[in-house]
């Protein structure tokens, strides 16, 4: 498939390693002439430090009568001039040198070494090939491998799979249900890598459809009669493209963890696993997941990931290889979903498939469910919502309403970053029609993520019969609210934490500039970097009636 010209040249070479500068900058450690001062005690160690302190001071005065003699002392400036200095051991200083130059008063600061983590990649506004590349070496099968046999070991090894995850599971092994697919996946993850629980995410999906519920409900009854103009999503990728290049959008998006983040939560706080002893692994449908689990708002107090690690489909297939599984699932025997095995998991005893809720969309239902939901607590209405097309496949919305001209709730999904740069520029001008959106980067949603099985069939016909087993899939659960829903619910009621339980935050990053009327060279980047295998080309996706092409994995 030829790219389009604006992909190819915002695509030409605008990775920077690892190794190369960044722009987050080191933090202040210790001053030189406090070094003695800072160490607690007058021991063996105060003595070395105050001996290591005296060096120091005495090498950087000879570096100072050297730039002297060099004439470096006439080039500082008459307000000061901060430089950097490294001594003979390779230690990094900065020195503020007073007003008179080289030869006046200064201040020595010890620069700690420099660390770039996932979650300073996510705030950077800068490199974001570098964070898909750290990210998918630093959360993968190996270093799996290297945590679990890390000494000391885990006391307990968790693991929580997304509804489309088990869908690309079992359609990948041949199975008739994703409850079938959890239960294989439940037998190796104990007998082979020693799990203590196997869960899925929709008793997490279904608080966080709880908690949008409430913001749109309130945001509704405060909107004066208009649109409440909520943004929903569990979306990495769109959460990451808002922060760094729609700012303004931020205070529309309803700010509630994703199910991955909700089942985090509640292994860590309703079930008890103590973070530091527990290794949480997610198998999601998107690499991004992976960015999310990094997030510096999903962790424990201490500081803690509730997600330690995100692998993707084909990446826990493969990690059964690793452990010598050569059949993938459909070797497995199932493992009953007790209790004891899976403690939030909700299973039709009759039929063996997971209870949820079936919903339009293919992703997370948000817009369906909330919709019915709002107008239930809003007005007591009961009623189905049918969507139909806004432009292309992938924009759709439906509304209720309680008679001819009475009061009124519509929602849409957007899907890919077209659909989510129309959805942003309308929410600009005041002109967003819905009460709540549904917003996921990928087109045709989750089902199409990056995480999931290729078809095998790469054709056109072959990509659109892929999706639609996986939907198949994806809606074979038997429909209703989760067993174990009512007593979180009670159990949040009665926490003093409750909000801070269910809530995400969100913040603007500086440096890409959005905004426009059409989609432009920044999105179409984006899009190809956070979606390099699933990437929609962006001439098919803006004929209105084309259905997404995916370039094939």
């Amino acid at each position: 498939m030829a790219f389009s010209g604006p992909l190819q040249l915002t695509s030409l070479d605008d990775y920077i390693g690892p190794s190369q500068d960044c722009i987050i900058q080191p933090r202040e450690s210790r001053l030189v002439g406090g070094l003695a001062d800072s160490v607690a005690g007058d021991g063996a160690a105060a003595e070395k430090e105050a001996a290591a302190a005296a060096s120091v001071a005495l090498e950087l005065e000879a570096m100072d009568e050297e730039e002297g003699e060099k004439g470096y002392g006439a080039m500082l400036s008459s307000t000061g001039q901060t430089s950097i200095i490294r001594d003979s051991s390779g230690a990094v200083y900065e020195r503020v040198h007073g007003a008179g130059g080289s030869g006046s008063a200064a201040t020595t600061t010890l620069l700690a070494p420099s660390t770039i983590s996932l979650s300073d990649c996510l705030a950077c506004s800068g490199c974001i090939t570098t964070a898909e590349t750290v990210l998918v070496s630093a959360q993968s099968v190996t270093k799996l491998c290297e945590k679990l046999t890390a000494t000391p070991k885990p006391e307990s090894i968790v693991f929580s799979f997304s509804s489309q995850a088990l869908s690309g599971l079992a359609l990948s092994s041949g199975l008739f249900s994703t409850g079938d697919a959890l239960a294989r996946a439940a037998r190796f993850c104990v007998e082979h890598v020693g799990a203590r629980w196997v869960l899925d995410t929709e008793l997490g999906r279904q608080l966080a459809e709880s908690a949008v519920v409430d913001a749109v409900v309130s945001a509704k009854r405060t909107a004066g009669g208009g649109p409440a103009g909520v943004l929903t999503s569990s979306c990495p990728g769109w959460i990451c493209y808002a922060e760094k290049t729609h700012p303004e959008a931020l205070p529309h998006v309803a700010r509630v963890k994703s199910p991955q983040a909700m089942n985090g939560m509640l292994v860590a706080e309703y079930l008890g696993a103590a973070p530091e002893t527990t290794l949480h692994v997610a198998v999601m449908q998107c690499y991004d997941k992976k960015l999310e689990a990094t997030r510096a708002e999903f962790t424990a107090g201490d500081g803690l990931a509730l997600v330690d690690l995100v692998l993707t489909v084909p990446e826990f297939e493969a990690l059964m290889g690793e452990m010598g599984v050569s059949g993938g699932l459909a070797s497995m025997e199932p493992l009953p979903l007790t209790h004891e095995v899976a403690p939030l998991v909700d299973v039709d005893a009759e039929t063996g498939r997971l209870r949820g809720v079936r919903a339009h969309g293919e992703s997370d239902g948000y817009a369906e469910r909330v919709l019915i939901r709002a107008a239930a607590a809003l007005w007591g209405l009961e009623g189905k919502a049918k969507f139909e097309r806004v432009g292309n496949k992938d924009y759709q919305a439906a509304s209720l309403s309680a008679g001819e001209g009475d009061a009124r709730l519509a929602a849409a999904t957007a899907f890919g970053f077209r659909n989510i740069q129309n959805v942003v520029n309308a929410l600009g001008r005041g002109v967003l029609p819905y009460d709540v959106v549904e917003v996921q980067a990928c087109p045709s949603g989750c089902l199409n993520g990056g995480g999931m099985p290729s078809a095998e069939d790469g054709s056109r016909a072959g990509r659109k019969a892929h999706l639609a087993a996986l939907a198949e899939l994806h809606r074979g659960v038997v429909d209703g609210e989760h067993s174990e829903l009512a007593a979180v619910n009670a159990w949040l009621s009665e926490s003093e934490r409750a909000d801070e339980l269910v809530a995400a935050s969100f913040s603007a990053v500086s440096g890409l500039a959005g905004g426009g009327d059409g989609i432009d060279d920044d999105v179409l980047a984006l899009q190809v970097h956070f979606f390099p295998n699933t990437y929609v080309e962006a001439e098919a996706e803006a004929e209105a009636d084309a259905d997404p092409e995916v370039t094939p994995r």
